[in-house]
């Protein structure tokens, strides 16, 4: 039998489809969420029937004269299916029960893969294949949407045979030429489909080679922490039924208590009762990373967005966003991750982001990190309620960086101090994502742990390399960054930089953690640089810096005892800023006439130097962190001073906490007095107490945990006293800033905001 099937999409559709730009790999998922679509238990499909999706690469050396094949053996599409799945526009799934969401997604994978697509499928009880050939040259050409179909006899040995096979042909080479970064596909689509390989038991194959389902590499759950007299688990389990709500399976809309119909279609016909509930957990990763942290978004199964951040940011006083997580230790990583299933959460046509303008999305925000900040001493001054929900608690209880051991579940020395990137960290991380059995309980990473309270080093427990360095950045690149955009044919090369011997250093180098890293930016999304910064300490070099390119692969190598570096207050950071300017054009044929170069590295400093050359909210930023941290470690120390006199204080700052415990827990005269007597109210203090405070108990900000420097009595006379001054100098001028930061164009001004700059790397270079 021959016949034709009418593709026709309306002009509506037409102009969608050349607005949407898919990648090779969102090409692809388009393709593997229909074939996942049809293993669904709604259609029938039992799980021991080996449910297996293939996609087999054509020979790379002639890519467009090749073949893309996608194949799968679920339940197969009768006439009538086939004809719906392949009309653009055609809207017959149902987003809240399945991955794929529009007809319209088959179009467009194929259509930007190649320029010809062979469909062919069956059903187990049919006796046939159904053909469908699509060209769209010919397509485009005759201006009709009619395509060929074909019914083919199965062969002898296909009777009972069920399943999908889609053959893309006329490839685009340089839309299908980054498929062939095999590893790559295989990690992201191992990430992107990891609970549906584990969970339905799904196999995907690629190129021949299983994807492996993705693991987070995060302590168990059994692992907890101590926080206001409670253990705080590492793992946090969320199963928030929010309501049930009507739904319009045809229009894809929740209704409110008030509609009758549809507010979209105006029908009644096509409502369902539907549960809206956020299900998944948050936890704490094994390792802090300066990217790899955040909650992955999931839809049915499938990884809508990793890594998302947005759950670490509030709304400040003037409806600004404002970071909250990461803001503590010096080089603020992040180890805070999770897992959320939002079906009822619409997503982009991408299939690469969720709608967060939706009541939907604040509806999910509102139960992962409650309505107020996740900061609790900004949410009382702010007029919150305690935030008791799941991110707040996790937050504040393993907010502590500065100590290590078994109290903040982050590794460390033996005899104290963490250990926050290590040659034997980034090793346990290596074999953990490589699945080595060993590695993936915690059971390794916790005797790095525990060995700080035991004080001890058994010979169970790894041996800290002496790596000065401590160790490679990107041993396992659990960076975050996108490695499947579009690169140049240069970083193709198999040869990683290190191996080049006429780039090796001939002496032994350090490496600078700081900023080695995987650099990008929203002005060239195609583009991702990576830096390996080395440090010579050994001698001297006249120009202080060299860079050497390979592609977007940089090293950049700076001599620590160079001229340039001690007569002049840049950094090695300020050259660095620079060069990546100029490699970033490079590796984007950028024009300068479109992005000036200045522009570029404006854009370099505010994602990732903001504390070089800070801004106005930079600096505001870095001041109240400094207050929070200190609110932080008094509310630890000022209780444990022996000689503690509350009376000592002045009368109108301590007038001003007893407001702040009345408002916030209506606490009686009594009890308030106690809190005071017992020094426990500082994280409700101003900061003019603050400052009183330290001016009269000193020794317990100067104890070597907060400040290095140690207080001594019987030096304070001089060298204490004088720290002491230096101290109280140094507050009142953050403090000025604080009350005159609007911007003035004053001379006089403007050297006083450089000198509070100046104060905040001195306060930077005392703490521990």
């Amino acid at each position: 039998m021959s016949d034709n099937i009418d593709i026709t999409p309306s002009a509506r559709v037409l102009r969608m489809l050349g607005e949407i730009d898919f990648k090779a790999w969102q090409c692809l998922c388009e393709l593997i969420d229909n074939s996942i679509d049809s293993f669904s238990e709604i259609n029938g499909y039992h799980s021991d029937e080996n449910p297996q999706i293939s996609i087999a690469l054509p020979n790379r050396k002639n890519i467009s004269e090749g073949v893309l094949v996608i194949k799968d053996n679920g339940q197969g599409m009768t006439l009538s299916d086939l004809e719906k799945s392949l009309r653009a526009g055609f809207s017959g799934n149902d987003p809240v029960e399945k991955m794929g969401l529009f007809g319209m997604g088959f179009n467009i994978s194929t259509a930007r893969l190649g320029g010809k697509t062979e469909l062919r499928t069956t059903t187990k009880e049919s006796e046939f294949w159904l053909k469908v050939t699509i060209d769209f040259q010919n397509i485009e050409s005759q201006n009709k949407f009619l395509v060929p179909i074909e019914q083919i006899s199965k062969q002898e040995n296909e009777v009972g045979v069920q399943g999908t096979i889609v053959s893309i042909t006329k490839l685009r080479d340089d839309h299908v030429k980054p498929l062939f970064r095999k590893a790559n596909i295989r990690k992201k689509l191992g990430k992107i489909y990891g609970r549906i390989i584990t969970q339905k038991n799904i196999q995907i194959l690629y190129g021949g080679d299983h994807c492996k389902p993705f693991k987070h590499c995060v302590w168990g759950n059994h692992r907890s922490v101590t926080h206001k007299g409670k253990n705080v688990y590492a793992i946090k389990e969320i199963n928030a039924h929010l309501d049930t709500k009507r739904y319009c399976t045809k229009c894809w809309v929740w209704l409110t208590a008030h509609d009758s119909v549809c507010p979209s279609c105006s029908d009644g016909t096509a409502l369902q009762q539907r549960t809206r509930k956020v299900v998944g957990w948050i936890g704490i990763q094994r390792y802090f990373d300066k990217n790899h942290y955040g909650i992955d978004l999931i839809r049915n199964g499938r990884v809508i967005e990793e890594l998302d951040k947005s759950f670490f940011s509030c709304v400040d006083a003037d409806d600004m966003p404002e970071l909250e997580y990461p803001i503590d230790g010096y080089e603020t990583k992040g180890r805070i991750v999770g897992e959320l299933e939002i079906d009822f959460v619409r997503v982009t046509h991408q299939k690469d982001a969720f709608e967060k303008t939706s009541r939907d999305w604040k509806d999910v925000v509102r139960t992962v990190r409650g309505e107020g900040p996740i900061r609790p001493e900004i949410g009382k001054q702010r007029g919150f309620p305690v935030n008791d929900s799941p991110l707040a608690t996790l937050f504040s209880a393993y907010r502590r960086v500065n100590k290590a051991g078994r109290s903040t579940l982050i590794p460390g020395k033996v005899g104290g101090g963490s250990i926050f990137t290590s040659e034997i960290l980034n090793d346990f991380l290596q074999k953990f994502n490589e699945g080595q059995t060993d590695y993936q309980d915690d059971s390794k990473w916790w005797e790095l742990v525990d060995r700080v309270d035991r004080g001890d080093n058994p010979t169970s427990s790894p041996q800290e390399p002496n790596d000065p360095s401590g160790g490679d950045p990107f041993i396992s690149d659990p960076s975050g960054g996108d490695p499947f955009v579009d690169r140049p044919d240069d970083d193709f090369s198999q040869h990683p930089i290190d191996d080049d011997p006429e780039i090796i250093p001939e002496v032994a180098l350090d490496k600078d953690l700081e900023l080695s890293s995987l650099y990008e930016l929203d002005l060239f999304p195609s583009v991702v640089i990576k830096v390996e910064c080395l440090i010579n300490n050994a001698s001297d070099h006249s120009p202080g810096f060299e860079v050497e390119m390979r592609g977007a692969n940089m090293k950049f190598t700076y001599w620590s005892n160079s001229k340039i570096f001690k007569t002049s207050l840049l950094k090695p950071a300020d050259y660095l800023i620079n060069e990546l300017a100029y490699h970033f054009f490079l590796n984007a044929s950028s024009e300068l006439s479109r992005t000036p170069l200045s522009l570029v590295e404006l854009k370099i400093r505010e994602k990732y130097f903001p504390g070089l050359h800070p801004d106005f909210a930079e600096i505001t930023k870095q001041i109240n962190q400094f207050y929070d941290d200190i609110r932080s470690h008094l509310g630890v120390s000022l209780p444990n001073l022996s000689n503690f006199d509350v009376t000592l204080l002045s009368e109108n700052h301590i007038e001003k906490v007893k407001n702040q415990l009345a408002e916030f827990h209506s606490y009686n005269a009594s009890q308030t007095q106690e809190i005071l007597n017992a020094g426990k109210f500082p994280q409700y203090a101003s900061n003019d107490l603050i400052k009183e405070i330290v001016r009269i108990f000193p020794s317990t900000v100067f104890d070597e945990s907060f400040f290095i420097p140690k207080w001594s009595d019987n030096e304070a006379e001089s060298v204490s006293k004088s720290l002491l001054e230096d101290t109280l100098l140094a507050l009142s001028e953050i403090d000025w800033f604080l009350q005159n930061r609007n911007y003035n164009s004053s001379p006089l001004w403007q050297a006083k905001v450089k000198r509070v700059i100046g104060t905040l790397d001195l306060l930077s270079g005392w703490r521990a």
